[in-house]
């Protein structure tokens, strides 16, 4: 047992174990989705995400794709890696400035039963399929999800428990780095800060903070949006000799990608900064990026 999940709580109330049959027969629909806010965090040694922010172009590749470890690694929760006092402040702040335009929009009104992050509806779905096969991969058994009714009696907020805020790591996979080689990098959004210098910022992760309805719960969710798929253009009758050249051009990189303008604001009552870059992305062009070492990969995960 991972005794450090343990730290700082006092007795065992309770034990819960999986389901002897998992939760594959059990039938569940989400109703109601709506986006209520995204953002990117922003490379800056102040707290900065923009808003409503936009997550990577999709660009295809020749096959077989060919994939360099040096690519950086990654963030597993960007928010927990930057330190940020309060896990819900980003969400909160994009959600507040991306319904700002909706006078009768009141997150209060929304009447949310759950407040989480994806992360841990993943880990609590996979512990409740580990009674299905003691074959499963057991790292998802060990990990703590804290726990805390809100004020108004009917919030819980899931937080995901870190023993302290994690670093860049060694190697552990392939998925960012294919994430990486095959999504277009983001522009940089040019700004001016408190001091009045203009200064240029890198939007990094793109998050999405989406509302539905579960099992008679109501859900407030945070995840991270590997990609985008590339807008669909109007089909012309061109030549495709000269379509081969456009398209051979346009790949050939002649200048610095270009920056964006964006306004940079203090948030009221939170220390988190936020500039505007992005503009809303239809839900059906999300896209989720995974790579499998195993060919039966199973879509249901």
């Amino acid at each position: 047992m991972a005794n450090f999940l343990f730290a700082g709580l006092s007795g065992v109330v309770a034990w819960i174990r999986p389901p002897s049959n998992g939760t594959n027969d059990s039938p569940v629909e989400i109703t109601n989705l709506k986006a209520l806010g995204s953002y990117n965090w922003v490379e800056d040694r102040t707290l900065t995400i923009a808003v409503p922010g936009r997550p990577p172009v999709w660009k295809e590749q020749h096959i077989p794709i060919h994939l360099k470890e040096d690519l950086g690694t990654p963030f597993f929760d960007e928010g927990i890696a930057r330190k940020c006092g309060h896990a819900l402040g980003p969400a909160l702040l994009a959600i507040e400035v991306c319904q700002a335009t909706d006078p009768n929009f009141k997150l209060s009104n929304e009447k949310i039963d759950i407040v989480s992050n994806r992360n841990n509806l993943r880990s609590l779905i996979d512990f409740a399929n580990t009674g299905v096969s003691s074959s499963r991969t057991p790292y998802a058994r060990h990990f703590r999800i804290d726990a805390q009714l809100a004020p108004n009696g009917r919030t819980m907020v899931l937080t995901r428990y870190e023993t302290k805020a994690p670093s860049r790591q060694k190697f552990i996979g392939f998925d960012h780095i294919f994430e990486r080689t095959c999504t277009e990098e983001l522009p940089t959004i040019r700004t001016t800060n408190s001091a009045g210098r203009n200064i240029d910022l890198q939007p990094l992760g793109y998050y999405r903070i989406v509302r539905y309805d579960l099992l008679g719960m109501r859900f407030l969710v945070r995840s991270r949006v590997d990609s985008m798929k590339p807008e669909s253009k109007p089909n012309s009758t061109r030549d495709p000799d000269i379509d081969g050249l456009s398209k051979a051009l346009g790949e050939t990189n002649l200048e610095p990608r270009s920056a964006t303008l964006g306004t940079l604001l203090q948030g009221e009552g939170t220390d988190v900064q936020h500039v505007d870059f992005g503009e809303f992305v239809p839900q059906d062009l999300l896209m989720d990026l995974k790579l499998s070492p195993r060919r039966d990969f199973n879509w249901c995960e």
